[in-house]
């Protein structure tokens, strides 16, 4: 339970900032989970019913994979970014952290993780 409040709390500012910065009555979300990651899926869908409005409809878009494949990792980030999604909650592996910050820095698609920092300048993760 704690680390749901946890991960809550650190989706707050972000979900905040990207309702009050879209034009959109509805934003998508992504969310890219570790297969058997349950908390950490369940603390996502609760702050996405938490911080819904009837304004601003919060619409997840969420993939299960295994991280440490690039391959798989690549595929559901490519998917996500064709559904328009505004930003990505999810967690990322030592295999794939390349990938994932390649793709935010080129993209400018915003990587919200609770996974150690990355040593780099990329600013999107």
């Amino acid at each position: 339970m704690q680390k749901i409040m946890h991960i809550s709390v650190l989706l707050s500012p972000v979900l905040w900032g990207l309702i009050f910065g879209v034009s959109s009555n509805s934003i998508q979300i992504g969310g890219l989970f570790p297969r058997g990651a349950d908390q950490e899926y369940s603390a996502f869908r609760v702050g996405m019913v938490q911080f819904s409005t009837s304004e601003f409809r919060l619409t997840p878009h969420i993939d299960n994979l295994e991280v440490a494949n690039s391959f798989a990792v690549t595929n559901a980030f490519c998917s996500q970014f064709s559904r328009g999604v505004y930003a990505i909650f999810g967690f990322y592996d030592k295999k794939s952290v390349n990938t994932i910050t390649s793709f935010c820095g080129t993209l400018h698609v915003s990587f919200i993780t609770p996974s150690f920092p990355t040593d780099g300048t990329h600013p999107f993760v």
